[in-house]
């Protein structure tokens, strides 16, 4: 529990109290990195159940656009010193194998995977390029070999307390860690 389908496909090799473990790290993980973006005033939805930190893609760019605002690079900036200050500090050294960064769309009338897919990777790489580069003023060697870009268009929606799908909270990217089980 806790754990996503990527991290499961490795698992079976594990013992029930190294699986809690993984777990227990995970959460810890999330908590800590949760106190960080709000102290730093960082607008990030965490997912607890599937690990994804979100961002909202109006303020990373602008409307079917993949090119990153002022906005979204302050947003960045502070992203990825925050994200890299807690997930790389001692107490989580080897626990990350990678992090995925998501590019989202909504499932718009009329749109299908295929129709969202472009923009959806093009967002995520420019994302991930961003945060590779200087611009940053961050170290982020650490992530240089293990920050990963993946489009997923509209396949994973996101709904809002009413059951219906929220479109605005549906555009968005994101970053997800990948835990490295061998090293566990």
């Amino acid at each position: 529990d806790g754990l996503t389908a990527d991290e499961i496909a490795g698992i079976g090799e594990l013992s029930e109290s190294e699986l809690k473990k993984i777990a227990e790290t995970k959460e810890n993980l999330l908590d800590d990195l949760t106190k960080e973006f709000a102290a730093q005033g960082i607008n990030v939805t965490v997912n607890r159940t599937t690990g994804e930190l979100a961002m909202d893609a109006s303020v990373l760019f602008g409307g079917d656009s993949s090119v990153i605002t002022d906005a979204g690079k302050t947003l960045l900036n502070k992203f990825i010193k925050a994200y890299t200050t807690i997930a790389y500090n001692e107490k989580y050294s080897g626990f990350i194998s990678k992090t995925l960064v998501e590019g989202h769309t909504a499932p718009v009338s009329g749109s299908t995977y295929e129709s969202g897919l472009p923009l959806s990777e093009q967002r995520a790489n420019n994302v991930k390029d961003y945060c590779l580069s200087s611009d940053t003023g961050v170290d982020t060697s650490k992530l240089t070999t293990t920050l990963e870009a993946v489009g997923l268009s509209n396949s994973k929606p996101v709904y809002g307390t009413n059951g219906k799908i929220d479109m605005a909270a549906c555009r968005r990217v994101s970053f997800r860690f990948i835990v490295n089980i061998d090293k566990q």
